[in-house]
């Protein structure tokens, strides 16, 4: 028969095994919920380089805004294109422009996403 003693040690061992298997829970949950977030930013900003990317191509496809055609160009522009008059520091100031302007899109519709995860979550 055991003792009261035994009985005792027993509970104790088995509560800290409970506790230590509890604790290696916390810890992969953890460490699974940092590898997904680590995989979801890099697939974010895959997205988001394909996206400017994609939009960027597009612009150069297909510009919107476009300078009027020039009333009678001389023989000398005739065979010029209007990309090759263009300043480099013009392309670039607009490249800048643009990708603020996509990257701040992007982010806020990932905020918004995040914040309706965050009010599902608090709602269940």
């Amino acid at each position: 028969h055991r003792t009261r003693q035994d009985l005792v040690a027993s509970r104790c061992e088995a509560a800290q095994l409970a506790a230590a298997l509890q604790q290696k829970r916390t810890w992969v949950t953890q460490h699974l919920d940092s590898v997904w977030k680590v995989i979801s930013q890099h697939h974010n900003r895959l997205l988001q380089s394909l996206a400017f990317h994609g939009l960027l191509t597009a612009r150069n496809h297909g510009q919107v805004w476009r300078r009027r055609p020039a009333e009678s160009p001389g023989p000398a522009e005739a065979n010029a294109s209007p990309r090759s008059m263009r300043s480099p520091g013009r392309t670039m100031a607009w490249q800048w422009l643009w990708a603020k302007k996509v990257f701040g899109l992007w982010r806020r519709g990932a905020e918004v996403a995040r914040r309706s995860r965050h009010n599902e979550e608090h709602r269940e």
